[in-house]
């Protein structure tokens, strides 16, 4: 394969540096090519110009550094780059140690902020459902802590193990699974952003209930929706919009889960409340991005000017990122030189 045609969840942010947002999960070797990896490919396609690397963090970071290959790429990247071209967009304040411990750079950006806001939004629709779990069904996930709420639903992405996927069909029979099936291709079905917004908001109370992961798209959709949040304690970075007005943290039990969960439901606390609440703490950090992009254009003596409509969130990004190849990110590249 002609590392050029490879492909990631990317975005160019800027030409002029060339700024690359990419995640944890994308750093990869290139395969069958024991000289790239997703870093170095953009790099060298770069020529003599050095870019610069946002890395949004997908797992808890602690866990994530210790994986060897996303280690090597990220310490590759800061040798032949050098400090300031390789920032780290932290979760929670645990990242940033982790990031100063490896000699990146970090910056307070929670990729939560980058969920397109104008499709998660608050409806007025009757409401169908105690309780929403929007999650895989994998081990992680911890879908037994829900086994005691009352009308519950699962929205759910194709499971990593088919095994976990026939537990949890198993175990939660009685409750509406939206997509249809997990465990039969044939029965399942994939929902758009939008039709997941629709469903968010027939819930009364969102759920998270795993220990360890990312920051969690699914608790923002839900908060963005209107909908309130019972969570479990976690490391990963979900927990930064919580507020005691829309998000509670029970004791890791079915029982605990379940009746934190009927308080929440019986408060009926307003959706547009919740909403604006969490727009104006995903506004911070979004005025974080834009200082440090204008940062990163002063440092490479082009105009600290930089400034976004945030349309690059919208359609069929991914915390902006869409799924595309090097080459596509190069040719955006020149077009945008060419104006």
């Amino acid at each position: 394969m002609n590392p050029a045609d490879f492909r990631i969840h990317m975005r160019l942010l800027c030409a002029n540096p060339p700024v690359l947002l990419t995640s944890t999960t994308n750093l990869v070797n290139i395969p069958g090519d024991s000289g790239h990896d997703s870093l170095s490919v953009f790099a060298e396609l770069l020529g003599d110009e050095k870019p610069y690397f946002l890395i949004q963090p997908t797992w808890h970071f602690a866990d994530v550094a210790k994986n060897d290959t996303y280690r090597a790429i990220l310490t590759r990247a800061l040798a032949s780059h050098g400090p300031g071209h390789v920032i780290i967009l932290i979760a929670e304040a645990e990242d940033a140690r982790v990031a100063h411990a490896l000699g990146l750079d970090w910056w307070n950006v929670h990729h939560n902020a980058l969920v397109d806001e104008t499709v998660f939004t608050p409806g007025a629709g009757a409401k169908q459902f105690t309780a929403l779990y929007n999650a895989r069904f994998d081990a992680f996930k911890n879908h037994h802590l829900a086994k005691s709420v009352d009308n519950l639903a699962l929205l759910f992405s194709e499971a990593h193990s088919a095994h976990d996927a026939a537990r949890v069909e198993r175990m939660l029979t009685y409750a509406h699974f939206i997509n249809g099936s997990a465990t039969d291709p044939a029965r399942y079905r994939r929902l758009s952003p939008r039709e997941t917004a629709e469903i968010i908001r027939k819930a009364r109370v969102g759920l998270c209930l795993s220990f360890v992961e990312g920051a969690n798209y699914a608790s923002i959709e839900y908060l963005l929706c209107g909908v309130p949040v019972v969570s479990v304690p976690n490391k990963g970075g979900r927990d930064e919009f919580a507020d005691p007005a829309w998000w509670r943290v029970c004791e890791p039990t079915p029982e605990a889960v379940a009746r934190a969960v009927r308080e929440m439901a019986e408060r009926r606390i307003d959706p547009h409340m919740i909403a604006k609440g969490v727009r104006l703490r995903i506004a911070e950090h979004r005025r974080r991005l834009i200082d440090l992009m204008r940062r990163i254009q002063q440092q490479a003596g082009a105009p600290p000017d930089w400034s976004t409509d945030w349309s690059f969130l919208r359609g069929d990004a991914f915390g902006g990122m869409a799924h595309q190849s090097f080459a596509q990110v190069i040719a955006m590249l020149r077009r945008v030189r060419q104006g």
